[in-house]
């Protein structure tokens, strides 16, 4: 076996690209003529977008845990819509009540072509953003109307 440093091992009955006999094997089985050499892409990490997430309680448990939701949350967007360049979640408290403050969730998703903002209130994070999730997968994955270009039904199909 022969060790490629980029491509782990070759087989020792195999054909690598530097080889010079490998070379004229490839020419013999190709009618004389260098074969283009077909690289297959290797498989990478898919990018994630930047996300950014404002105004976090002070709680750490609270916060912690809002953070993973958001972030799983970010990962799986980026599934749904893999031209996705930016996420921003911006959290605003507010103490009505002596111990639990009511949240306000507003999350913009940025496309190379639109904005998609999105916003949730509630008493806990978590519920929020596990309650945001499929509404904005929903939203983001559905197709566009060629007639109207605008997400769901055109306007020939809305009643009157």
């Amino acid at each position: 076996m022969l060790e490629d440093s980029r491509c782990g091992q070759v087989p020792s009955g195999g054909l690598a690209l530097g080889d010079p006999a490998a070379a004229s094997k490839r020419r013999i089985h190709n009618n004389g003529r260098e074969p283009s050499v077909l690289v297959s892409p290797m498989a990478s990490p898919p990018r994630e977008p930047p996300c950014y997430i404002v105004g976090l309680p002070d709680s750490p448990a609270e916060a912690s845990a809002a953070r993973q939701k958001f972030e799983r949350l970010s990962r799986e967007l980026t599934k749904v819509l893999p031209t996705i360049e930016e996420i921003r979640a911006v959290v605003k408290s507010s103490n009505t009540a002596e111990s639990n403050p009511r949240y306000e969730v507003s999350v913009e998703v940025y496309t190379p072509t639109q904005r998609h903002a999105f916003s949730e209130a509630g008493f806990s994070l978590t519920k929020i953003f596990d309650s945001m999730e499929p509404k904005m997968k929903r939203l983001l994955s559905s197709r566009s109307s060629r007639v109207t270009s605008s997400k769901g039904m055109s306007q020939r199909k809305m009643p009157g």
